[in-house]
């Protein structure tokens, strides 16, 4: 007895089906493991302290700050050595621009601190009236940026700088005294975002 012609187009059909299906599942898990395929490897970075922010601003200088440490880098991140200053930074966040004019927020209850000399040297920053808790920076360049934080006793606060001068751009709308803002960062020149260390 012979098999019926649909049933053998039936077969043909389920099998080229299933070969398409491996052939696709197949071709997704090469897709997959080659993007995360990418290694990290750890380096020594001189030190066992916290460390919290990290920025490059070029493909060899790079920095790194942490509790009461701040870290500078000349190849690329091979290897770190230790600015030292007369203060001691707890650094929260920095921003530097070039190898010397940079900012950290030194800390809860610190300070926002500026340097031209790469780290060496540091003066105090104004940012705006009641801002205790410093802990974040962003900016566009020299001339526009952010830095947030929260107020004496109050809610978070974000300062604006520009051209200049400091202002503050959100007022604390909180009575919080643990609530301040951890991170900024902008999609565009227009959208922004903040998080807060309560969410």
């Amino acid at each position: 007895m012979s098999t019926p012609f649909y049933s053998c187009l039936f077969t043909e059909t389920k099998t080229n089906t299933m070969r398409k299906k491996f052939v696709f599942t197949f071709a997704t898990l090469i897709i997959c493991f080659s993007l995360s395929a990418q290694t990290w490897y750890q380096i020594d970075s001189t030190t066992d302290r916290e460390l919290k922010t990290i920025q490059f601003i070029s493909d060899e200088i790079g920095f790194i700050g942490g509790d009461s440490i701040l870290l500078k880098t000349l190849d690329g991140g091979i290897s770190w050595n230790e600015i030292v200053t007369e203060l001691d930074l707890d650094v929260y966040d920095l921003h530097f621009f070039d190898e010397n004019h940079g900012y950290v927020m030194s800390g809860l209850y610190g300070s926002m601190l500026e340097t031209f000399d790469g780290g060496i040297t540091w003066a105090g920053v104004s940012v705006s009236g009641g801002f205790c808790q410093q802990a974040s920076l962003y900016f566009e360049n020299e001339d526009y940026g952010f830095a947030g934080g929260a107020g004496c006793f109050e809610g978070h606060i974000i300062g604006k700088y520009e051209d200049g001068v400091w202002t503050q751009a959100v007022d604390p709308d909180d009575w919080s005294g643990t609530d301040y803002v951890t991170t900024i960062n902008f999609k565009d020149s227009e959208l922004g975002f903040a998080g807060t260390i309560e969410g």
